[in-house]
C-alpha cells in the first residue's frame, strides 16, 4: 500500500512537470510564430 501511495505521488509530480514543459513549449511556439 505504501508503494502505491508513493507511485501516485510520483505520478502527480510527473504530471505537474509535463504540464509545465507543455506550457513552455506553447510559449516558445507562439514566440516563433510571431
Amino acid at each position: 500500500m505504501h508503494d502505491f501511495c508513493r507511485v501516485k505521488q510520483d505520478y502527480g509530480v510527473y504530471k505537474g512537470e509535463w504540464n509545465r514543459v507543455r506550457f513552455y513549449a506553447i510559449l516558445l511556439s507562439k514566440n516563433n510564430i510571431e
